[in-house]
């Protein structure tokens, strides 16, 4: 019903005397802390009927190119379930946007490579931390709606200044989109900050924010050219007193230790006969890029030394710092939303092994994207890909979803390519890290097994004394 509200006061949009509009459809009910699976199979189907309807009313209104559709939920969920079935609150989740005008079939952020606390990308129970900010979609959504300039963007996204570039701009989401984050395209530095305070502890988000803004409005001015800053991590640091024949030469002092990156436009000058800059013409034309990096390095000094010696800027501060600058050689280039490991669908077709015509690839030998990338075939991804290429046991059941996209083998669906042979797979041939040494597999043997067969349903000794357990991937 909601739905069908919504296409009602689209369709009068025109006779209300409005252009632009936002609506928000919520629902319920998916907190599930217990009975997870009656709750999903009792939810999705409405929901997917209902966003189905509301896709053909659209098309049917001829509207379909002028709306985008987010569907979100307010947070992730753990993978590992609870003792009543059900799953808890985690951290990073899958968004899912569309549109006539969204440049579709890609997927933005890293999917974790497993699902084991030692993976990066991983907290405790399978809570999965997000590498792509709920900032860096809405920027692009906020772009293509209009907000055209950095001050409104600040006011309908004050957050978004914390993730520097690592935003999506709506050149990239939609297929007519034209605008770019600004500050990105061209020279940056990194700059490492140690701030003194009369007590241990770390600056607060709002210093961070309004101290970043002064050294990137600072820097723009020295450069004629946009600028982005955002801090990157920060530790606290405590300077031991130093003593000497009893005698006591320094107190003990507390700093915090912050990295700062600073984005800007400036580049250096395309064209020796007319001195215009590739990104705009009324931007500085620096010569070459030690001139144009030696600028940077010297106004982000300035700017840095220039803000932490003021105390009213850090509370605590006992304006005293120091300022060295980490990054001074290429300038880096802007963060990509998509990230350098997973192909996109249109170039995964470059990543089939020349020699195999079912589409396995790395079954012992690399194929040229990946040589190009700096893959190996002992990458998760790709061992996983071999063993859902040759055994049919994977494919059956459903453990290829994502890892054939993942290792550049088409789109992510249940059968990598053209499927699998009907040849049964033995074990990649690289050896896993965690898998015990010749000398100590007699230890692993089940003792309700036979045939060697260790995990089925029970760990062993030898895995109780290692702290493996049975969701092991080696194990499995």
């Amino acid at each position: 019903n909601a739905f069908k509200q919504i296409l009602r006061m689209i369709k009068s949009a025109s006779e209300r005397g409005v252009n632009r509009e936002a609506f928000v459809v919520d629902l319920g009910g998916f907190d599930a802390h217990h009975s997870v699976m009656w709750n999903l199979d009792a939810n999705l189907p409405n929901v997917n009927n209902a966003v189905g309807g509301f896709y053909r009313g659209l098309k049917d209104l001829n509207m379909l190119d002028s709306v985008t559709t987010i569907i979100i939920s307010e947070f992730g969920r753990t993978i590992s379930p609870n003792t009543n079935g059900g799953t808890d609150h985690g951290w990073g989740g899958n968004y899912f946007i569309f549109g006539g005008e969204i440049n579709g079939k890609k997927i933005f952020g890293e999917y974790p490579a497993s699902f084991t606390e030692t993976d990066r990308a991983m907290l405790e129970r399978g809570r999965v931390l997000p590498t792509t900010s709920w900032d860096a979609v809405w920027y692009a959504v906020s772009q293509w709606f209009g907000v055209d300039n950095e001050e409104d963007m600040d006011y309908v996204l004050p957050n978004s200044q914390n993730f520097g570039c690592d935003l999506i701009p709506d050149s990239v989401l939609y297929k007519n989109g034209v605008n770019e984050v600004p500050g990105c395209s061209g020279a940056s530095v990194d700059c490492s900050v140690i701030l003194y305070t009369e007590k241990a502890r770390r600056i607060t988000g709002e210093e961070q924010k309004s101290t970043c803004k002064m050294a990137a409005n600072k820097i723009s001015s020295d450069l004629k050219s946009t600028t982005r800053c955002v801090i990157l991590g920060q530790e606290v640091i405590i300077e031991p007193s130093v003593e000497e024949q009893g005698r006591r030469l320094s107190d003990e002092r507390v700093a915090t230790k912050f990295t700062a990156a600073i984005f800007t436009d400036a580049a250096v000058k395309s064209d020796n006969t007319t001195g215009e800059n590739p990104t705009d013409p009324s931007l500085p034309d620096f010569t070459d890029i030690t001139e144009l990096q030696q600028q940077l390095v010297t106004s982000t000094t300035s700017s840095w030394t220039e803000i932490t010696s003021d105390p009213v800027n850090f509370k605590n501060s006992t304006g005293e710092a120091s300022v060295d600058i980490l990054v001074t050689a290429a300038p880096s280039s802007m963060p990509s939303a998509m990230p350098s490991s997973m192909p996109s669908p249109t170039d995964a077709t470059t990543t089939v092994s020349p020699r195999s015509n079912d589409c396995i690839i790395c079954d012992d030998e690399e194929t040229p994207w990946m040589i190009d990338n700096e893959h190996d075939c002992t990458n998760f991804d790709y061992l996983i890909n071999t063993m859902c290429n040759k055994d049919t046991y994977w494919n059956n059941n459903k453990f290829c979803r994502l890892s054939c996209y993942n290792a550049g083998n088409g789109y992510a669906g249940d059968v990598c390519c053209n499927g699998p042979s009907s040849e049964p797979s033995s074990m990649p041939s690289a050896m896993p890290s965690s898998m015990p040494s010749p000398t100590d597999a007699t230890t692993t043997v089940s003792p309700r097994s036979n045939d060697c067969i260790i995990c089925d349903d029970e760990e062993t000794p030898w895995m109780i004394d290692n702290e493996h357990d049975c969701t092991n991937f080696d194990y499995l």
